[in-house]
């Protein structure tokens, strides 16, 4: 929910939070995002299926992770990783640098 507010407060529009793959997945195949914000840990599983999907969409995404490595073997690498905790400025430098190279 901080996260969500964060986004909003830097002037996003919010289509999440989901709390898994399968409810991320179904928020994508509703309404194509321009770009995501994507926490590695999602509890039982991580975002890797998520990532996937979004890599073969073209669209770009930000990895959120208090892990050293976020990344599991085979996984999308993400454009931006910053690590937790994180504030305001660093989530809008990381939006910035996502949409630039994006285009």
């Amino acid at each position: 929910m901080e996260l969500e507010q964060t986004l909003i407060e830097l002037g996003c529009e919010v289509a999440g939070p989901a709390g898994s793959c399968d409810a991320a997945l179904a928020i994508i195949a509703e309404r194509r995002p321009h770009l995501a914000v994507l926490d590695v840990n999602l509890g039982r599983e991580t975002s890797g299926r998520v990532a996937e999907v979004l890599r073969a969409l073209g669209v770009p995404f930000i990895y959120c992770t208090g892990y050293a490595e976020p990344l599991e073997d085979g996984a999308p690498q993400a454009a931006v990783v910053i690590r937790k905790p994180f504030d305001t400025k660093s989530l809008g430098d990381a939006i910035r640098r996502i949409s630039e190279t994006a285009g």
